[in-house]
């Protein structure tokens, strides 16, 4: 029985506190997970800490299957309180960085006790979180959430494509916020509920709970 462990930025908080009241009703889990998650932290940030600790979270419980949640604060930088796209090259940096933390689980001395799984980054908004702290030159940010838009669903395609290389699978966490428009002769329309981003980046509590859910089954799968 493996013990599953998310590592994660500020988002995981969201997953944690949702822990006990779904593993009373919709989720059972056997083996508790465990949390790790850090506010603002980028994937390079996450990446060492894995290299620093992953021989402990083996030697303590035998078995894991980690969990990697970020990206988020990869593609965005902040400047105060407001954000703003992060120059195009972050993108190729945050693959990089995917691809090193997989060598780091492939080349690891504890083998088959340990296994990686790369959970894909939620759409967010640079104009909601912007609004929601004062922002003023909004329409800049609308015009840069479409492009971080477009460079989320580039790296989602890349973590799918390494989730399949290691033969695991992570749930779509974008599902939940997605509308899809399909007319006839024509190709289908995105649009996103960002109304369930409470701040333009983080879950409001129904999304919590959906995110959770999806994360904690994924979690019983795998363990």
């Amino acid at each position: 029985m493996r013990t599953p462990i998310l590592v994660s930025d500020s988002k995981g908080r969201f997953i944690k506190d949702q822990l006990e009241s779904l593993q009373s009703s919709e989720v059972s889990m056997t083996t508790k997970p465990l949390f790790y998650y850090f506010g603002g932290a980028k994937s390079a940030t996450l990446f060492t800490w894995l290299q620093d600790n992953l021989h402990k979270l083996v030697y303590r419980h035998g078995e894991v299957v980690i969990y990697l949640w970020s990206g988020t604060c990869d593609l965005t930088k902040k400047t105060g309180n407001l954000i703003q796209l992060a120059p195009e090259a972050s993108v190729n940096t945050l693959k990089q960085i995917y691809s090193d933390t997989v060598s780091l689980f492939r080349a690891s001395r504890h083998g088959t006790l340990v296994k990686l799984i790369l959970l894909e980054v939620p759409i967010y908004s640079i104009e909601r979180w912007n609004s929601c702290h004062g922002g003023v030159n909004l329409e800049t940010s609308k015009l840069e959430d479409k492009i971080l838009t477009t460079r989320i669903v580039n790296i989602n395609n890349f973590i799918k494509q390494l989730n399949m290389e290691n033969n695991v699978f992570s749930p779509n966490l974008n599902t939940a916020i997605t509308r899809c428009r399909k007319r006839k002769n024509h190709k289908p329309r995105y649009s996103y509920k960002l109304n369930l981003l409470k701040d333009g980046v983080h879950p409001d509590r129904l999304l919590a709970a959906v995110w959770a859910k999806a994360i904690f089954s994924s979690m019983v799968e795998y363990t």
